[in-house]
Order: structure tokens, then sequence, then C-alpha cells
């Protein structure tokens, strides 16, 4: 009978061999470094300094254009009265204050020119108002008024008046016949049609000068002197 023992030579596995790695050398290149442009700050612009106005100055300014007083506006704004009329004089040279005054005045110059068109326009209106505009009268002498909201814009700034007057009277045969007085008025065309010419140069008013000054007489007498048989003469101013 034959026993065999368990081979203890266990054959161990072989490992995979690893394929042979090639070591490459590398050489890095040389980087060539770029010269960074120069960044140049640009030189600020060269510009008028913004004019700025203290409150003071404001409200200097402000009191110069009631009465173009510089004098009373460095009062008003706090300056003593000894100083006021030097250092007034003195703002009125600052530019910032200068260019807030010349600002203002311009502003006037431009608001005073649309309210003058606006003066002028009226004034044609009134002067150029036609009353068949307003009213027609028909074939039997009725007048009807024409209603407001069909009247062109700013006519009816000339109506002055519009008045109608009922009456109801009865007849003998006990009938009521219903009376009605109808009076529509405009304002007067004359004075605004005078005020146009003037404005125009169509009209120009006479003008009387008053001129007080002394006259003067003088008279001369003529003498004959008898101690020297000349003919002489005297003077007199009155």
């Amino acid at each position: 009978m034959k026993i065999t023992a368990p081979n203890s030579n266990k054959k161990s596995k072989s490992k995979p061999k690893r394929s042979a790695e090639k070591c490459v050398k590398t050489t890095k290149a040389p980087q060539k470094t770029i010269p960074k442009p120069l960044l140049t700050t640009p030189e600020p612009s060269k510009t008028t300094p913004e004019l700025r106005l203290n409150n003071r100055q404001q409200l200097f300014v402000h009191e110069y254009m009631v009465d173009m007083n510089a004098k009373r506006a460095a009062i008003a704004v706090g300056y003593s009265a000894h100083s006021a009329h030097a250092i007034g004089k003195e703002n009125l040279h600052k530019p910032a204050i200068k260019a807030a005054i010349d600002a203002e005045i311009e502003k006037r110059k431009a608001d005073c020119g649309g309210r003058a068109e606006r003066v002028i326009a009226e004034l044609e209106l009134l002067g150029f108002s036609d009353m068949g505009d307003f009213v027609e009268v028909d074939e039997g002498g009725a007048v009807r008024a024409f209603p407001l909201g069909t009247l062109a814009e700013g006519k009816s700034r000339i109506i002055r008046k519009v008045k109608e007057k009922r009456t109801i009277k009865s007849t003998a045969e006990g009938d009521q016949i219903l009376e009605s007085t109808y009076e529509f008025e405009l304002y007067d065309k004359v004075k605004p049609l005078e005020t146009l010419a003037r404005h125009h140069g169509l009209l120009h008013d006479k003008q009387e000068l008053d001129v007080k000054q002394p006259i003067t007489f003088v008279t001369k007498d003529f003498y004959m002197d008898k101690e020297t048989g000349t003919v002489k003469e005297k003077t007199h101013v009155t």
C-alpha cells in the first residue's frame, strides 16, 4: 500500500514581466521673455476747473439779482456796512460769482423774451378781433351766438360780456310772448392796436421838451461925454 504524501513544492505563479520602460531625456528649451509694454498713464486733460459757489456766495448772487446793488447784497449776506462796498465790488470780479450772475441774466432774458412774445400775441388777438367769429344774424334779424366749444383756441379771451334778457309779455287776447334781448360785447380794439403800432414803430408819440433856461436881455445906451466930446455906451443886462 502506497501512501503518497502531498507535494509541498508548489509552483509559484510567475509575475508578468513589465515592459522595459524607455527613459527619454527631455530638455526644456529656454523661454524667451517678451518685454511688457510700458504703461504710460495719460496726463490729465487741462480743463477749466468747475466753478462752484459756497452758500454765502450763492446768497450773494441771489440778493444781487434783486436790484443789481452789490453793496446791499453784501450787507444782506452778513458783511458789515463798512466793508460791504469793497467786498461787493470784489465779488463781482470773482470768476465763479461773475459766471453765476451772467447765467442768471441770460435766463431772465430768455424768460422775458417768452413773456414778451405772449404779450404781443395777446395784443394781436384783441386788436384783430372780429365779431363775425362769435355771432351770426339770420335773415329775420335773430342773433345766434356760436358755442364756446366751437371757437378757435384763445378766442374766448376776447369776449368781454355775454348777456341775455328775457321778458314775458301778455297780449290783450291772453297770449304770452317771450321777448329776449341778447348782448354780446368784445374788448376794445383801439388801445391794443395803438400799443402794437408803437411797438412796431408805426406810431410815435409827440414829445414836448420843457426847457427852463434863464433868458438874458442885453440893452445898450449911447450918450455924449461932455468932457471929452465923444460918444460912449453903457450896457445893461437884465
